[in-house]
């Protein structure tokens, strides 16, 4: 009889341990898809988010289009409706690269990098990389 109050004690802390809804295990659905920037310097260039991979490419360095599993994912809670992000991501030689940025889901959400605040990075309509580099291409060529 004595040990059901602490079972019953150690199933609480277990949930309440394993409920943390301040930290979600990934991405919002809202970050996922391609992000590009109105900045000259990086015309070409997007980055795909999904939930267990990253891609980076630059349209003039097609050879360096590159794609990353996500190994983890940090958010933090907003304070002033922007979450801090960082993505977690190895190459295929197995160095470790940290992502971070801001996200703001205002508007319809826009992504600033930690390092370049000043840069604006929005979201394409819901398309894969493939689809976005596929018509920068084409228009970039006519």
């Amino acid at each position: 009889m004595r040990w059901k109050p602490i079972i019953a004690a150690l199933a609480v802390c277990a949930v309440v341990l394993s409920c943390d809804s301040e930290m979600p295990e990934s991405l919002l659905p809202d970050m996922m898809g391609v992000w590009k920037t109105s900045e000259s310097k990086y015309e070409g260039c997007f980055f795909e988010l999904r939930k267990d991979k990253i891609s980076f490419i630059n349209n003039a360095h097609l050879d360096k289009f590159l794609i990353y599993r996500v190994s983890k994912i940090e958010i933090t809670t907003p304070r002033v409706k922007k979450y801090l992000c960082t993505v977690y991501y190895k190459d295929i030689e197995g160095k470790r690269f940290e992502f971070p940025f801001y996200y703001d889901p205002s508007d319809g959400g826009s992504i600033r990098f930690k390092n370049q605040i000043t840069i604006k990075w929005v979201k394409e309509d819901d398309r894969s990389i493939y689809k976005t580099l596929m018509e920068y291409s084409n228009v970039t060529s006519d």
